[in-house]
């Protein structure tokens, strides 16, 4: 994983921000904040890391009210989203490269008294650097991917020094939790309480005046017929464009939002929209318009970070990014939450169970292909009462299955 983390590193920029905290070098002011003995960090990685980790921080902020809170993230939109969320006396920062010095450093600094990591981010040296330090190390919302398991089979004796360090595995599922199990984690740790993103999906929900003015600001209007396609990665717009052509010739006032997953694409997708022929505008953009120009854009490209959940709020069908052509999809829980019809692709495998559950409440729509896209969003469309129905399912669903935060703050507080 380091090997791969360094090209990231070198060639991208939501790795590259933030380089001396990666080596363990923190600013001076951050390093004043971090001068306590109480500290708890949690590392999420990514933006969907640091959502899912809200309804958690906030249960463990309640059970440990005299300790700071530090989150650590890997990426720079990350960074972002999780300063957006952070308290007044919690510190934000970059996640250390796996070297043991620079590891060293930065466990030095924080000084924590609880280290909990989200998902399956096993770097050697930090856990073992902790472990040394007698600091509890937990693995929380765990998940084990078919792509994931693969790779550790490979490397169980690694593995099993690494894990002796983790004082719980809190998986989100019961094949999860065989998994991790079979890699070399003692069965005595290991544990399954539910996904977090349940309650980060049902949490934080935007006022009724916020939603208004957001589909103000984008020219929506009661009775348009609003199609999101949600985190979307390479060659899905150019489905989405494709087939909202098609939906257009049985809905009218149809629009689109694409929201592309990473902030770098932005520049490619807006002149994908721009070589449509629609009428289009950005985000950023669509305030230059007068009112009434607004109501007259076809397509608008979400080129802004940390909007999409509230966007899913205007929408009517979802569409889930990377579930066509790449593997592993992306969060389903959100539009799930915002009560929308959804539609996804065949390779949801990062939400295995997830899925599973979705498509035997019959709460959402599995495509194969593009022309059973096509014809699903058409059909959708021109039947409303359908398509709400789907919407109700998938939001019942998610209410049905929240308290994973609160399973998990009891296994940690109860250590």
């Amino acid at each position: 994983m380091l090997p791969v983390f360094l090209f990231r590193m070198l060639y991208l920029n939501k790795y590259r921000a933030g380089l001396p905290q990666r080596f363990g070098f923190y600013p001076q002011e951050v390093r004043r904040k971090l001068r306590g003995d109480k500290t708890i960090w949690i590392h999420s990685v990514s933006v969907g890391e640091v959502i899912a980790a809200q309804p958690l921080i906030a249960l463990l902020k309640s059970r440990y009210p005299e300790s700071d809170f530090v989150v650590s993230t890997t990426t720079n939109t990350g960074n972002q989203v999780a300063q957006k969320y952070a308290g007044s006396n919690d510190t934000v920062i970059y996640y250390p490269i796996d070297f043991p010095w620079a590891v060293k450093r930065a466990v030095q600094a924080v000084n924590p008294k609880l280290f909990i990591m989200l998902e399956t981010e096993l770097w050697p040296n930090m856990i073992r650097t902790m472990g040394i330090n007698n600091v509890p190390v937990f693995l929380v919302n765990g998940r084990v991917s078919d792509n994931s398991y693969g790779w550790y089979r490979k490397a169980v004796p690694v593995l099993k020094v690494v894990f002796k360090y983790i004082s719980a595995f809190i998986m989100q599922a019961e094949l999860d939790a065989e998994r991790v199990t079979s890699l070399g984690a003692s069965p005595e740790k290991v544990s399954y309480a539910g996904s977090l993103k349940y309650e980060s999906a049902i949490g934080d929900e935007p006022e009724a005046d916020e939603i208004m003015g957001m589909a103000s600001d984008l020219g929506i209007q009661a009775g348009d017929t609003v199609i999101i396609g949600g985190s979307t990665h390479e060659r899905e717009e150019e489905m989405l464009i494709k087939a909202f052509g098609k939906a257009k010739k049985e809905c009218v006032s149809a629009k689109l939002i694409l929201a592309p997953r990473h902030p770098e694409r932005f520049s490619r997708v807006i002149a994908l929209v721009k070589e449509s022929g629609f009428v289009y505008s950005t985000r950023k953009k669509i305030r230059e318009f007068n009112s009434e120009e607004r109501k007259k854009r076809e397509i608008i490209v979400l080129d802004t970070i940390g909007e999409l959940k509230k966007v899913y709020n205007l929408g009517n069908i979802v569409f889930i990014g990377k579930s066509m052509f790449g593997r592993g999809g992306q969060n389903i829980l959100e539009p799930a939450a915002a009560g929308k019809t959804i539609i996804a692709g065949p390779h949801m495998e990062n939400f295995r169970d997830i899925m599973t559950q979705f498509i035997n409440a019959k709460a959402c729509v599995i495509v194969n292909n593009e022309i059973e896209f096509e014809e699903k969003l058409v059909s959708l469309c021109r039947d409303k009462a359908v398509s709400k129905e789907f919407g109700r399912r998938a939001k019942n669903l998610v209410v049905a299955n929240c308290g994973a935060a609160s399973r998990i703050a009891d296994k940690i507080t109860n250590m």
